[in-house]
């Protein structure tokens, strides 16, 4: 489904996760805006991400296998931009732009009918 940007929007986390189904996660706090996501971590590494728990096999352990592969890639978008919606997770869209794949929230975004 295609949707326009409603504002501009930054992206938060410049250097997103990227895990591969069956790879080990720490998982962290709940985000108290977006309930459905947790942040996650690897072992060893000082880079975390918000992941939507649906992703996770056991998203109220400590730790977890990943159920799926995964980017935290968001991206940015100017208003009136357009975006195809290829998966909504809690609030958030999985979006293809012209030239990039990543997240943004639903907040930014009205669907074009």
């Amino acid at each position: 489904m295609k949707y326009q940007a409603l504002s501009d929007f930054e992206i938060h986390y410049p250097h997103p996760l990227e895990v591969k189904k069956g790879e080990v996660v720490c998982i962290g706090r709940r985000d108290t805006t977006w309930k459905e996501w947790v942040w996650v971590s690897i072992a060893g590494m000082k880079v975390g991400a918000w992941m939507h728990e649906s992703m996770l096999e056991t998203p109220n352990a400590v730790e977890s296998k990943v159920a799926e592969d995964y980017s935290s890639k968001e991206i940015s978008v100017k208003k009136n931009d357009v975006v195809e919606s290829l998966r909504e997770l809690g609030g958030w869209h999985w979006c293809q732009s012209r030239d990039a794949c990543g997240w943004i929230p639903d907040y930014v975004l009205e669907p074009v009918l």
